[in-house]
C-alpha cells in the first residue's frame, strides 16, 4: 500500500519503475561480478560502457547542430582505456608512461588537425566538443579502473618512485593491498552511489518539497539530497567496516560524503547538458534509466575525486 503511494505521488508509471528494478536486479550481480574479477574483463566492460556514453555526450552537441568528431573520439578513448591498462598492469610507469603521455599529445594535435581541414561549419566547436568528452567521459571511466587496480599504482609508488619514503601508506589507510582489497573498495563505491540515489529517489518522492535548482532539475529537492546523504554514508561506512576492516571509519565517512556531494553535483551537471540540448534521456538503452551516461552521471565526478584521495593517501607517512 505505501508503494503504492509514492507511485502516484511520483506520477511514475509501474512499468517504468519495473523496468529500472528489473535493470538494476540484472545489472548490479553482473556488474560486482565484473569488478571482482578486474583486470581485461574489467577494462573491456569500461571500454564499451565509455564508448557509449561518449557516444551520448558528443549526441548532445548533434541537437544544438554542433559535429564533434565522433568515430575519431571514440577511437581515442579506447585507446586510452586499454594503453592505460597495459602499462599499469605491467607496471611500465617509466618511459612507457610517457611515451604514452607524448600519444595522448599527438591525439589532441590529431584532433585540432581533423578541425582545421574540416569542412563543417563551427569547427573550433567541434575540436572543444570532441576534447571535453574525452575529458569528461574517458578520463573519468579511466580513473575508475584506475581504483579498481589500486594495488598496481600503489606497489610503483612505493618502490619505485618514492623510495626515499620507508613508511610511506602505512597510516592505518593501506594496508594488505591486493586486487581483492582494491575490488572491496570499488563495490563498496559503486554500491554506496548506488544507496545514495535509491535514497534520494524515495525520501524525495516522499517528502520532497524544496527544490534546490528547479530550473536545472525540477525533481530535486533538498529533502531528497539528505536522503541520499544519509545513504552514502552509511553505505560506505557500513559496508567499509565489514569488507576493509583494517581502514579506520574516518575514510568511510570521507568517502561518503564525496559520494554524496559530488554524486548531486554530476547529476545536475548532466541535467544542465539535457535540458540546454530539450532532451529528457541521453538514450534508450537502458529501459528505465536512459543511458549510460544517465545512469553513469554521478560516478563520473564521483571516481575522479576518490582516485585523487587514494592518492593523496599513498604519501601519508
Amino acid at each position: 500500500m505505501y508503494f503504492c503511494e509514492l507511485l502516484i505521488k511520483f506520477k511514475e508509471p509501474v512499468s517504468d519503475l519495473f523496468k529500472r528494478v528489473m535493470v538494476s536486479v540484472v545489472g548490479i550481480p553482473i556488474g560486482i561480478g565484473i569488478i571482482y574479477i578486474g583486470g581485461i574483463a574489467f577494462t573491456v566492460a569500461l571500454a564499451i560502457l565509455s564508448s557509449i556514453a561518449l557516444w551520448e555526450y558528443y549526441s548532445l552537441f548533434s541537437q544544438k547542430n554542433y559535429h564533434p568528431y565522433k568515430i575519431l573520439g571514440i577511437v581515442l578513448n579506447n585507446i586510452v582505456i586499454f594503453g592505460f591498462f597495459i602499462i599499469y598492469s605491467q607496471s611500465k610507469f617509466k618511459y612507457d608512461f610517457f611515451l604514452f603521455m607524448f600519444f595522448i599529445l599527438c591525439s589532441v594535435i590529431l584532433t585540432l588537425s581533423v578541425g582545421i581541414i574540416s569542412k563543417r561549419a563551427n569547427s573550433l566547436i567541434n575540436f572543444a566538443a570532441t576534447l571535453s568528452g574525452l575529458i569528461y567521459v574517458t578520463f573519468s571511466f579511466l580513473t575508475l579502473n584506475f581504483i579498481r587496480e589500486f594495488h598496481l599504482l600503489f606497489d610503483w609508488i612505493q618502490g619505485n618512485f618514492f623510495e626515499v619514503y620507508s613508511r610511506i601508506g602505512q597510516a592505518g589507510f593501506f594496508v594488505d593491498i591486493d586486487s581483492l582489497w582494491a575490488a572491496k573498495l570499488t563495490i563498496i563505491m559503486i554500491t554506496s552511489i548506488w544507496l545514495s540515489d535509491s535514497f534520494a529517489y524515495f525520501v524525495g518522492i516522499k517528502f520532497g518539497k524544496h527544490k534546490i535548482l528547479p530550473s536545472v532539475s525540477p525533481k530535486k529537492s533538498w529533502e531528497g539530497f539528505f536522503g541520499g546523504f544519509v545513504g552514502a554514508i552509511s553505505g560506505f561506512t557500513f559496508l567499509g567496516y565489514y569488507l576493509l576492516s583494517k581502514v579506520p571509519l574516518i575514510h568511510f565517512v570521507i568517502l561518503g560524503l564525496i559520494v554524496a556531494v559530488f554524486g548531486q553535483l554530476g547529476d545536475f551537471a548532466e541535467s544542465k547538458l539535457k535540458r540546454d540540448c530539450g532532451i529528457k534521456d541521453s538514450s534508450k538503452i537502458l529501459p528505465g534509466h536512459g543511458g549510460i551516461l544517465d545512469r553513469f552521471d554521478s560516478l563520473l565526478f564521483i571516481s575522479p575525486i576518490i582516485f585523487i584521495y587514494l592518492i593523496l593517501n599513498s604519501f601519508l607517512k
